[in-house]
């Protein structure tokens, strides 16, 4: 496949024509936020983190979906970006309780790294105003509804690499939850307990109960 001319940042740089905005610029080692792109997943652009300005475009771009172009001019930091991620990052925060000193992923979450990344020092919109329920039925895993931020990452990771197709969303707006097997309680499901989902999570959705409540 043949090679494209871009600038990203003011750097020249080529990458293969096809390839995405965020891989060309891994390739030339510079950093692009993600919050629900993972390496061994397809990328959907859910979570916005990663938009970019792209100099003839209306709107932000996700840079994990936006193919690379020949003479295209990208701009992953300008105050427009910024100002955009710091906005989704803001809207995640308040929507469920992500207090990370009382979080299992506690030091170990991307959404806290985003957080400090980005100087989020307080919540601009009211948070955790209705608690979710907290799945425990699996005899090795924990699901914690009140800190998922509906990456979809658990969801594509059952389905596309383990082929178990256990997990889903339910409900819709507000109340949207990651749920197994059409609302079955996770230890009673089709899960098959290969840890997929745990390895996948940015957060302190998923993780192992000996883990984090055992040495």
């Amino acid at each position: 496949m043949p090679n494209v001319s871009l600038t990203i940042n003011g750097q020249a740089i080529e990458a293969p024509a096809g390839t995405t905005v965020l891989k060309a610029a891994r390739l030339a080692s510079i950093d692009i936020p993600t919050l629900c792109d993972h390496p061994a997943l397809v990328s959907i652009g859910a979570c916005r983190m990663c938009v970019v300005e792209i100099d003839g475009q209306r709107t932000l771009q996700t840079a994990c979906t936006f193919p690379v172009g020949e003479g295209m001019v990208i701009h992953t930091e300008s105050p427009r970006v910024v100002n955009a991620r710091k906005l989704v990052l803001d809207l995640i925060f308040s929507e469920r309780n992500h207090f990370c000193m009382y979080c299992e992923a506690s030091g170990n979450c991307e959404l806290q790294n985003l957080g400090y990344r980005y100087n989020v020092k307080n919540w601009a919109y009211p948070t955790y105003t209705k608690p979710y329920p907290l799945d425990s039925s699996h005899k090795f895993y924990l699901m914690e509804h009140n800190r998922c931020v509906l990456c979809w990452r658990c969801i594509r990771g059952c389905s596309e690499l383990s082929a178990n197709h256990t997990l889903g969303l339910g409900q819709r707006g507000t109340r949207t939850m990651i749920n197994a097997d059409l609302d079955t309680p996770l230890g009673q499901s089709s899960c098959i307990s290969c840890g997929t989902c745990v390895q996948l999570c940015p957060t302190g959705a998923l993780f192992e109960k000996r883990s984090a409540f055992m040495c």
